[in-house]
């Protein structure tokens, strides 16, 4: 997805929203409010 968006002028960004230790915990990966807040602080 990222070289289309790319091959059509756009800039792509990638980044990981968990630690490898938070990905371990179920409730993390699917923690809507935790990822939620992760992508507001990478934002920033």
């Amino acid at each position: 997805m990222a070289a289309k968006l790319q091959k059509a002028g756009l800039v792509t960004l990638l980044f990981h929203l968990l630690t490898d230790a938070e990905a371990d915990e179920q409730s993390n990966v699917f923690g809507i409010e935790f990822l939620a807040e992760r992508l507001l602080q990478v934002a920033e």
